[in-house]
């Protein structure tokens, strides 16, 4: 898969952080989930493209057709992107949230669910 402007600076990035604060134990102080609308079995790209890039994610909750804020109100997250601006706009309740450029185009209205 092709690195987003994500995939090519932010998630890197993070990632380093992530391994600086590495304890003992293999666990970091620094933990990368990735909430992914997708579901069995396009989970498996999520999966294969990060450990190709070398970017590990502590958890990756597939929740399909869920709402991911109420997931990332329960996982304490810090911080979220996506692509999708209906959950940006639901996730910014529970959390500081920006839009990822994508397959979205913001001239397209997303259909109201």
């Amino acid at each position: 898969m092709v690195r987003g402007p994500f995939g090519r600076t932010f998630l890197p990035k993070l990632s380093q952080l992530r391994a600086h604060f590495i304890r003992p134990d293999g666990t970091s102080r620094v933990r990368i989930a990735i909430v992914t609308a997708r579901n069995a079995p396009a989970h498996e790209r999520v999966v294969r493209t990060l450990r190709e890039w070398g970017t590990p994610a502590d958890e990756a909750p597939f929740v399909g057709l869920a709402e991911k804020a109420p997931i990332l109100a329960a996982t304490g997250a810090h911080i979220f992107f996506d692509d999708h601006e209906k959950h940006v706009v639901a996730a910014k309740e529970v959390v500081p949230s920006g839009s990822v450029p994508g397959s979205v185009s913001p001239d397209r209205p997303l259909p109201q669910s």
